[in-house]
């Protein structure tokens, strides 16, 4: 069944709405010229939905979701071009490709992290990479997200698709798009799912947040462009933020 589509409105201009109101019309449109009533609930007039949604209106609108929930198996029986996240089974359409400044900032993290990584056991990948943070058993309702950039140190959780199971530490560089999502749904899984650490790059400051004794974040610093940061899992590792933030 193709569910309803739902938006967080606070923050939201007028004309905003007034365009999550044409694309609820649209999907709608979509919904009734399947042909039948068990035609409307499969999977190509679930791909017409989710085309609607990702071509339409994500760019500006990147709170839309649906509110039907997914399997793992659904998820990855989706068309590859299309981006989704799933948190608890909910969809959560990606926005399109960032802006060129924020590539660069994940691209030097990346090559910062690879080097010193490069004869040890840990790895860093970039995104587009799923980590996978639900146990099999509730890939009914699974939870699924592309951070910026993650390190994994436990060769046991690399699986084919990414990785299953909480990456040692998780990098969101934030855009407009995506600032809220990163700060308050994707905060809420890393933090439960025992992520140790986690960076959020807002502008030219890198915020950083470690868990405490009862495993809630605590943020433990925040640095800007002219600084550099030590990674608690790593301490001899001192990431250059004038390289990282020289583009941006």
């Amino acid at each position: 069944m193709i569910g309803e589509l739902y938006l967080d409105t606070g923050g939201y201009t007028a004309e905003q709405l007034r365009d999550y109101t044409r694309l609820k019309a649209r999907v709608r449109g979509a919904y009734d010229l399947a042909p039948n009533p068990a035609a409307r609930g499969s999977h190509r007039a679930g791909a017409k939905l989710r085309h609607l949604v990702t071509r339409g209106y994500t760019n500006s609108m990147g709170a839309l979701k649906e509110l039907e929930r997914y399997s793992y198996r659904d998820y990855l029986s989706w068309p590859e071009g299309e981006r989704w996240e799933l948190i608890d089974g909910v969809a959560y359409a990606m926005a399109p490709a960032p802006y060129r400044a924020h590539q660069g900032i994940v691209v030097e993290l990346t090559r910062q992290f690879a080097n010193y990584l490069l004869d040890g056991p840990c790895r860093v990948y970039a995104a587009p990479f799923d980590v996978k943070f639900n146990a099999d058993a509730d890939d009914a309702a699974p939870t699924v997200l592309e951070p910026d950039l993650v390190v994994c140190c436990d060769p046991n959780k690399l699986t084919p698709q990414g990785i299953h199971g909480a990456p040692d530490l998780v990098v969101e560089v934030l855009s407009p798009s995506s600032a809220i999502a990163d700060r308050k749904r994707k905060f809420a899984v890393y933090e439960r799912s025992g992520v140790a650490e986690y960076w959020i790059v807002d502008s030219k400051v890198v915020e950083v947040y470690r868990p405490d004794d009862r495993g809630r974040y605590r943020r433990v610093g925040a640095f800007g462009p002219d600084e550099s940061i030590t990674p608690g899992r790593f301490p001899d590792l001192s990431i250059d933020l004038p390289l990282v933030f020289r583009d941006a």
